[in-house]
């Protein structure tokens, strides 16, 4: 037999969290997280692809030096080499900066999200309450044919489906730091739990769970150990 929770999460009656919370997450928090999420696919890559351009030009300096006619196609490769090291963490930055302001912008509404996490023996549950504008309310009314159909869309947008982590087969990934635990599945999708909204009991616990089921999916990088 299952229940629903204020945010529509789903429990079994015979099986209680180990944790349960709900909460918001600060506009801080958010891009503390996205700096983590960016630093564990996006910088790596681009030092392996910068490294690799950098070869090219400690090459091509070494045929400067050894074939002299070649100078000029030379110099111009490693122009276009050093070019390109410039673009990649040009676009690092921006893409930091940007999503830092779209973050901003939307910072009232973020807040006012709620979260709840409910944490098991071997996975996790998450859900959502997703806070709508009365402005952007009456915008999908406007777009929507009756009322049933604006009842129904904006009931899929403030309650998306209930996400569910199994630690032990799907492959989820966990970072913690001194202030959050960062959870991810795939390359494009994160999951930010906040350690604020836990007693220090409660952490320890969560992390012990993590360990367990994760063992090398889970990563402590927090500075003071």
């Amino acid at each position: 037999m299952e229940s629903k929770d204020t945010l529509g999460l789903e429990t079994f009656d015979n099986e209680e969290p180990v944790i349960a919370k709900e909460y918001s997450v600060d506009i801080e928090t958010y891009k503390c997280g996205f700096e983590i999420f960016q630093n564990m696919f996006a910088k790596k890559r681009n030092i392996i692809f910068t490294v690799l351009l950098l070869l090219v030009c400690a090459y091509n300096v070494y045929l400067i030096t050894a074939y002299p006619d070649y100078m000029f196609t030379c110099v111009l490769i490693i122009l276009i080499c050093l070019s390109l090291v410039f673009i990649i963490w040009n676009n690092a930055r921006l893409l930091k900066k940007n999503f830092g302001r779209s973050l901003d912008d939307i910072k009232g509404d973020l807040e006012k999200d709620k979260y709840e996490l409910k944490i098991f023996d071997t996975y996790l549950k998450l859900a959502s309450e997703i806070y709508v504008s009365d402005e952007d309310k009456k915008n999908l009314r406007d777009v929507m044919e009756t009322d049933e159909a604006y009842e129904k869309e904006l009931e899929s947008y403030i309650h998306p489906p209930v996400t569910v982590m199994n630690l032990k087969t799907d492959n989820v990934k966990i970072i913690e730091n001194e202030n959050l635990f960062l959870l991810y599945e795939k390359k494009t999708v994160f999951y930010v739990i906040p350690k604020s909204i836990l007693s220090e009991e409660e952490c320890n616990k969560a992390r012990e769970i993590f360990k367990k089921n994760l063992e090398g999916l889970f990563k402590d990088i927090s500075k003071s150990k």
